[in-house]
């Protein structure tokens, strides 16, 4: 009997969602908006729960954004964010300097690319309470996070900090470990679960 609400910044994930609710025959419980990024357009203490997925890590003021999940919720309400922390990603065979190579000449594309780590200390900062941290990761070893990994190189190669000859270098190796049957990626996310007072 409960409404979930959708926002986001992009106008076709607005209306994609809005299709998906409509087929699934969910459509009147289904909400989706779109929103600024800095403002949820609901009034006051009127969700009982908030969850954002891999978006902090766009936000400019994270602390901000939180306190407006907290405006929203009910007292008591529960917020989650899921967020990764892209330093603490390991890709083999890459070395550890290499992918943080990878990682800082990348670091243009996000706002805060160790967002995951920091969380907490933002939900502290943001006046929740009873924050809990769960860090989860699922061991890549067939290539479902190459999309990712291999986005990050392109974030890298857009910058202009790392020369062609690196990314091709680090590229071909990805490529050549997926081939092996050798390659690991581990992309750690971390889950922190607080209530509004």
């Amino acid at each position: 009997t409960g409404k979930v609400y959708t926002f986001d910044i992009n106008e076709s994930f607005v209306a994609q969602t809005s299709l998906n609710a409509k087929s699934a025959g969910v459509e009147d419980r289904i909400v989706a908006q779109q929103c600024d990024g800095a403002t949820v357009p609901l009034s006051d203490a009127c969700l009982d729960r908030f969850t954002a997925r891999n978006t902090l890590i766009y936000v400019d003021d994270v602390e901000q954004t939180l306190r407006e999940f907290k405006r929203v919720l009910k007292p008591g309400g529960i917020a989650h964010a899921i967020d990764g922390d892209w330093p603490m990603m390991v890709v083999e065979p890459l070395p550890d300097s290499e992918w943080a190579a990878i990682v800082d000449a990348a670091s243009h594309a996000y706002r805060t690319p160790n967002i995951g780590r920091k969380l907490h200390g933002h939900f502290v900062r943001a006046g929740f309470t009873d924050v809990a941290v769960q860090l989860i990761t699922r061991p890549d070893t067939e290539g479902r996070l190459l999309g990712m990994v291999k986005n990050m190189v392109g974030y890298a190669r857009a910058s202009g900090k790392l020369s062609d000859d690196f990314i091709e270098k680090t590229a071909a190796s990805i490529d050549a470990a997926v081939a092996a049957k050798t390659y690991l990626a581990l992309a750690p996310q971390f889950v922190v679960t607080a209530r509004a007072p």
